[in-house]
């Protein structure tokens, strides 16, 4: 579980597409009337949460988002939990979607609008056929009472592996794909690219040790 006391926790990051960034933040925020005064996991002034700042120079609809995967196909028991705050009179929103290969976003849950001074829990699930990235998206409202705030991230079930191929514009006919139990096989022209990650041997893989291949 990522409960932000000591920050956003690998592998998750900030998006390329984010507007701004969520901030690490222990007790009330600095805006009245909007943001949580503690944070979930410890529900005490001293433990940490991520939140979102409605106030200048962020405008309405900017979108701080943060977000980990690639991951490779997932099952039906994969689910994405968190924790968040929505109160305040101009609040934004929260949203979750996932990112497929093919540059489409699908979105699977969102709230908006004020949802009380307290924190509230999301389950969320993620089964995929494809791979994927997890997106988690703060939205700024119509004005500066609109602080969301983010804690205790989880994934649970069988949610698969990073998938070292999403980028690499793998098809119907790539080099590279996940079998029944979700190992990798790759073609030997792509293993400098998947350094840490489990490779299945495969016949592809046993070069002959041949004078040449081994001085190379």
């Amino acid at each position: 579980m990522c409960d932000m006391q000591e920050g956003l926790c690998a592998p998750w990051r900030h998006s390329e597409d984010t507007d701004f960034y969520w901030t690490k933040w222990a007790g009330q925020t600095p805006s009245k009337g909007t943001g949580p005064d503690f944070d979930h996991t410890t529900r005490s002034g001293y433990g940490y949460f991520l939140f979102i700042e409605g106030s200048e120079p962020q405008k309405e609809g900017d979108r701080a988002v943060i977000e980990m995967g690639p991951l490779s196909r997932s099952e039906e028991d994969c689910l994405l939990s968190f924790a968040y705050h929505m109160h305040g009179e101009t609040m934004g929103g929260i949203s979750v979607a996932i990112i497929q290969q093919n540059g489409t976003s699908n979105e699977l849950w969102s709230s908006q609008g004020d949802q009380g001074d307290q924190w509230n829990t999301a389950t969320v699930p993620l089964g995929s056929n494809e791979s994927f990235i997890i997106q988690i998206a703060g939205i700024i409202g119509s004005f500066w009472e609109s602080d969301v705030g983010l804690d205790d991230i989880m994934l649970t079930g069988r949610c698969g592996v990073i998938d070292p191929c999403f980028h690499l514009g793998c098809g119907e006919h790539s080099q590279c794909a996940f079998d029944e139990n979700l190992n990798l096989t790759v073609n030997v022209s792509l293993v400098i690219r998947v350094l840490n990650v489990k490779i299945k041997r495969t016949t592809a893989m046993r070069i002959p040790a041949t004078r040449d291949s081994v001085m190379n």
